[in-house]
């Protein structure tokens, strides 16, 4: 599961980058769309991407019966017997 996590990550630290390499900004700058409706959506699918992800995470504990614990920000599966 963290690796999954890793990978969702990832992708948002990624996609800023690759919006700079490509200067895709200034592409829809110059199409006539605004920074901010631009960043707002940008916001909106990752915040929709991590929403479904923690909804597949609730729903893989909830039909394994595994029990999260939360320590100090660490957080440990422990197999419900």
């Amino acid at each position: 599961m963290s690796f999954g996590m890793c990978i969702s990550a990832g992708n948002t630290c990624a996609f800023p980058v690759l919006e700079r390499q490509e200067k895709l900004k200034y592409s829809l700058n110059v199409m006539g769309c605004r920074i901010a409706p631009y960043w707002l959506g940008a916001l909106a699918f990752d915040w929709l991407v991590s929403c479904i992800q923690i909804l597949v995470l609730v729903i893989l504990l909830c039909s394994l019966d595994l029990v999260v614990m939360v320590n100090f920000g660490t957080i440990s599966v422990l197999l419900s017997a």
